[in-house]
């Protein structure tokens, strides 16, 4: 079980602000995916490497 203490700790990420539109500018990259699907997706997928029990 992980300690959560809600202290930070040396290299932890704070605050992240993602701004596709460089990626879209430089390289042409376009999501194939919309956010709200893609969490809606990821928020009901079943668990990688978890046992099922009964």
């Amino acid at each position: 079980t992980p300690v959560v203490t809600g202290q930070y700790r040396s290299g932890d990420v704070r605050h992240i602000v993602a701004d596709p539109a460089r990626a879209a500018d430089v390289l042409g990259f376009r999501a194939a995916v919309d956010p709200a699907d893609g969490l809606r997706e990821f928020a009901t997928a079943p668990l990688r490497g978890v046992a099922k029990t009964s």
